[in-house]
């Protein structure tokens, strides 16, 4: 029972941290997309570019023990921003629970309670 109660906390910690990373790069993802001062690339290019941001920092400190795959990252902008227009970043990804998922294999598998998904989603002005 301690131990699961140990595990447990550990397993909310990673859970925590890793709702606090893709709150993180959504606003870093947002917070480089509305500087409009440098001119605002191609469109295609800039949703690229504020998906490799978002990505980049979720690669760099999102910590998992799964393969669950990588962040989803879905953006909205307008096509010409202007100033105060918004940016709209979020970031969702599957996390696979370490303990509940080893729970779940005990019990033939398949269940529901194994993963959860984590969203963030940050709206910034233009400037």
């Amino acid at each position: 029972l301690l131990g699961f109660l140990l595990f447990g906390m550990i397993e909310f910690g990673l859970l925590m941290f890793n709702k606090q990373v893709i709150t993180n790069a959504s606003r870093e993802a947002a917070r480089a997309g509305i500087l409009i001062d440098p001119p605002v690339p191609a469109e295609s290019n800039y949703e690229a570019w504020l998906k490799g941001i978002a990505s980049s920092y979720c690669s760099d400190y999102l910590i998992t023990f799964s393969t669950t795959g990588s962040p989803a990252i879905d953006l909205t902008f307008p096509a010409d921003p202007a100033f105060g227009d918004e940016l709209k970043v979020e970031v969702t990804y599957t996390y696979s629970f370490l303990i509940f998922d080893a729970l779940a294999g005990l019990f033939g598998g398949g269940t529901d309670w194994d993963t959860t998904d984590l969203y963030a989603r940050t709206v910034m002005r233009y400037e």
